[in-house]
């Protein structure tokens, strides 16, 4: 099995197996509140495991290993996701081929709500097998302060 793990502002999906994605590939992020992310899982099945049901669970944890909590109207929840997904055979290619598949998991504005100077990290889990290259960590930024402006003209501060 092969897992790819992309960062990004948006995600939708484009076609079977294929995501469009906006700002893909960050690495550090603002807080709090954290802006609208989301996380794009791609997924190589093997041949053999075509047409079968895969147990993914996808989870953000911190430094520590703990799960983060996402905000919601009803509290706080764990940030994990447990999905079974199916790849399908790919109409006329040769026996041994691999299918993919993909999962994408939107937040909204605010709907994380991590401190500001942390690592956290988005980790997946195939069928109870996990590997460190099936992560992608990020680290939520400290507010920046904004210098003075007057109708979208700097001020000089002097």
């Amino acid at each position: 099995m092969k897992v790819q793990i992309v960062l990004a502002d948006v995600g939708r999906p484009s076609g079977v197996g294929t995501l469009n994605l906006l700002n893909a590939g960050w690495t550090f992020t603002a807080g709090p509140p954290q802006p609208a992310q989301a996380v794009a899982v791609f997924l190589e099945v093997p041949w053999d495991r075509l047409n079968h049901r895969v147990d993914v669970v996808i989870e953000l944890l911190d430094e520590d290993d703990h799960i983060a909590d996402l905000q919601t109207p009803t509290g706080p929840l764990p940030a994990r996701v447990e999905q079974q997904v199916i790849a399908g055979n790919v109409p006329g290619a040769p026996n041994g081929t691999p299918g993919t598949t993909t999962i994408l998991l939107e937040f909204p504005l605010g709907s994380l709500q991590l401190p500001a100077g942390h690592r956290y990290r988005w980790r997946v889990t195939v069928e109870g097998e996990r590997n460190d290259a099936w992560e992608a960590g990020f680290w939520v930024q400290q507010p920046q302060p904004r210098p003075p402006t007057l109708g979208g003209m700097l001020l000089d501060p002097s």
